[in-house]
C-alpha cells in the first residue's frame, strides 16, 4: 500500500451532447473505475444533455489527471471539489 495521502472528490461533469461524447466519458471513467467509488449519470430527456457526478477516493495527482483528461474532451465541462478530513 502506497504512503501517499488519498483524498475524496466530487467531479461534477456536463456533457453537452450527450449522443455523441457520452460515450467518450464513460470510456474514461471505466478506465479509473478503480478509483471511483459511486456514480450518477443523469440524461435529460428532449436535450442533448447529460450529467454526471462521480465520487472518487484517490491521490491528489490521480483525481488531478481525471479531471484533465475529461476537461480535454469537447462539449465537456468539468468541476472538481476536494473534500478535506
Amino acid at each position: 500500500m502506497s504512503d501517499r495521502i488519498r483524498k475524496v472528490a466530487i467531479i461534477s461533469i456536463a456533457v453537452m451532447d450527450k449522443d455523441q461524447i457520452a460515450a467518450k466519458v464513460e470510456d474514461i471513467l471505466q478506465a479509473h473505475s478503480l478509483l471511483i467509488i459511486s456514480k450518477v449519470s443523469v440524461p435529460f430527456k428532449g436535450r442533448f444533455l447529460c450529467t454526471f457526478a462521480v465520487i472518487i477516493e484517490a491521490e491528489e495527482e490521480q483525481i488531478d489527471n481525471l479531471s484533465f483528461l475529461l476537461s480535454e474532451i469537447p462539449l465537456v465541462r468539468v468541476e472538481t471539489m476536494l473534500i478535506d478530513e
